[in-house]
């Protein structure tokens, strides 16, 4: 799933679309197949994204410090920070941000993720 979602951005920016804009998610979301058709009140149908949704405004939870191992010790847990479109893209892929976090350290350690 991830590799469709970054083929779908690599369709979106080929296409024109401006990165964080409204038509670049909806080219994104229509080409991973996550909208959905609603009905408006005078019949015709509209399609919505599940990210369209209402949410409730969260505070972000707080960082945690950072630790460092010698050079050469590898550390007993890896922390990584998912931004807030990471997290959403996460959901939107039916997975829990732990899940796409590991995912996305073994991409970058395979060497197909910066």
């Amino acid at each position: 799933m991830y590799q469709k979602m970054v083929g779908a951005h690599n369709i979106a920016m080929a296409d024109g679309h401006v990165v964080d804009s409204d038509s670049y998610f909806d080219a994104i979301e229509g080409q991973l197949g996550f909208r959905k058709a609603q009905q408006q009140d005078d019949g015709e149908e509209v399609s919505l994204s599940a990210a369209s949704a209402p949410t409730q405004k969260r505070t972000s939870v707080p960082a945690a410090p950072t630790t460092r191992t010698a050079a050469g010790t590898p550390s007993k847990s890896q922390v990584v920070r998912l931004s807030s479109e990471m997290r959403e893209m996460a959901s939107m892929m039916g997975m829990s941000p732990e899940d796409y976090a590991k995912n996305m350290v073994a991409l970058r350690k395979e060497g197909k993720l910066q």
